[in-house]
């Protein structure tokens, strides 16, 4: 299991950024959950 990486934002972090940088995370969180999808369907359709 990864561990969550902290994201620590200073006062003065400019908010796009911030937002990009959230999107960017959820990307890969779907990417994610869509392989790891895909992995368990291909394995149980081999059995």
């Amino acid at each position: 299991m990864m561990k969550k990486m902290r994201f620590i934002i200073p006062e003065d972090f400019p908010k796009e950024v911030y937002e990009a940088y959230k999107r960017r995370q959820e990307i890969w969180e779907n990417i994610r959950n869509i392989k790891n999808k895909n992995i368990l369907n291909n394995f149980f359709e081999e059995k």
